[in-house]
């Protein structure tokens, strides 16, 4: 996972602003949960292996839907 970059899961789709620890897969996150709901910038989310970087079309769309 990277900072900066949009990721899906799911329903899910996050932007990570900064990852919680080094130790761990905990990021804060703004986006969209999997039920459709916004996400503030502190949001916390555990990211794996399930989650996948999204597309600049899939990042627009979802916006332009909202």
């Amino acid at each position: 996972m990277e900072i900066g970059k949009w990721y899906k899961y799911k329903l899910a789709l996050f932007y990570i602003t900064n990852k919680i620890s080094n130790n761990t897969n905990y990021y804060n996150v703004f986006g969209f949960d999997v039920y459709g709901n916004w996400m503030t910038d502190n949001a916390t989310t555990y990211f794996d292996e399930d989650y996948i970087e999204t597309t600049p079309e899939e990042v627009s769309a979802a916006l332009i839907n909202e």
